[in-house]
């Protein structure tokens, strides 16, 4: 199967790379280093016309005039038990949080608040997924594991409408 990567290195929140696949964006990540990899196989010319879609989209929400993404997700490497998690957290609208809590109990499993923080942890397409979105019971922000980390978060919550005031979502 191919796989496809680009890259938006001048993005506010700093480099980004994106995967694709024939089925979808398949990884994201923000920061450290660009790497390059070529590919062959079925599929290039979709999965290439998905990473277009998926760098436009992005691009478009950095700058404040994109809403909701619509690329295809590739869930091949979310694990079984992140999976239900993960498409929770993709259908949380701009501008809205959630708690961890608030999300174990939607899934049924109200005490599984840690399981939902393991998830946002190992969240590998951030921003598209947006974990960015997911904050704690008590309204802090905890971690975040794409670019800067919670200076990332701040500025991803803040370019969706939300002042952060000593580190909590007003």
């Amino acid at each position: 199967m191919a796989l496809v990567v680009g890259h938006l290195p001048n993005s506010p929140i700093g480099p980004i790379s994106i995967w694709a696949t024939p089925n979808g964006v398949i990884r994201l990540t923000i920061g450290g280093s660009i790497i390059e990899i070529s590919s062959e196989g079925t599929g290039l010319k979709k999965a290439r016309s998905i990473l277009h879609q998926a760098l436009d989209e992005v691009a478009a929400y950095l700058a404040g005039q994109l809403r909701q993404f619509r690329v295809p997700l590739d869930w091949l490497v979310v694990s079984p038990s992140s999976r239900p998690i993960l498409e929770y957290t993709y259908t949380i609208p701009f501008g809205e949080v959630r708690t961890y809590g608030e999300i174990a109990a939607h899934l049924g499993r109200p005490k599984a608040a840690r399981a939902v923080g393991s998830a946002m942890a190992h969240n590998p397409i951030p921003l598209i997924i947006p974990c960015h979105r997911v904050i704690g019971s008590d309204r802090t922000l905890h971690g975040y594991g794409a670019g800067e980390g919670l200076p990332t978060k701040v500025w991803l919550l803040q370019l969706e409408g939300h002042q952060i005031v000593n580190q909590r979502v007003a």
